[in-house]
């Protein structure tokens, strides 16, 4: 995500993906995300102070940055805060679609007062333990089957020990993060 530039500037260059992350690329991603919530913080100070409204609704890349919008809350400046979880190009397709549905339709767009109207964004398809297991048998996966205590407790030793797993839960999440319900 960087270029020459970049490189010259900081007088290191690029870090291929099999390279080992050093002290100075700490700093750098940490140096970044300082001034990018600085900027936000401004951003939204400004915004507040100009529109008195008390809630915030984002989307964009920089909107999914959980740390910034930790302390746009901790700032006060506004009461709420809403981040579109499909917040990318995703998101704007969805939304064009939405438009689409109901300008041509010329449907009223229902009103709510609930909080998230997405419902965490849990958009897609749920699949059955029965479903699952049926299609882990048919592709001769081996697997193991645990309750949710065993589950949970061989999951959390599973980090503890560095080890990577998967996650598959409940329905997909629509947008670019890991909300839970599919992870690795």
């Amino acid at each position: 995500m960087t270029n020459p530039k970049f490189d010259l500037l900081f007088g290191e260059k690029q870090r291929t993906p099999e390279e080992e992350i050093t002290q100075f690329h700490m700093d750098v991603a940490a140096s970044i995300q300082k001034v990018t919530e600085t900027v936000v913080l401004r951003l939204t100070r400004d915004l507040a102070k100009r529109t008195r409204e008390k809630n915030l609704c984002m989307a964009g890349g920089v909107a999914l940055n959980c740390v910034a919008n930790g302390k746009i809350l901790k700032d006060g400046s506004f009461e709420k805060i809403w981040v579109q979880p499909a917040a990318g190009d995703a998101g704007g397709s969805l939304g064009a679609a939405l438009a689409d549905y109901y300008i041509n339709n010329k449907k009223e767009r229902p009103r709510s007062t609930k909080f998230d109207k997405m419902r965490g964004s849990y958009l897609g398809p749920e699949f059955s333990r029965k479903s699952i297991k049926d299609a882990l048998v048919s592709l001769g996966a081996i697997f193991e089957e645990y309750d949710e205590e065993e589950l949970i407790d061989k999951t959390a030793k599973a980090l503890s020990e560095d080890q990577a797993i998967g996650w598959f839960q409940g329905r997909m999440e629509f947008g670019p993060r890991a909300l839970g319900g599919r992870s690795i």
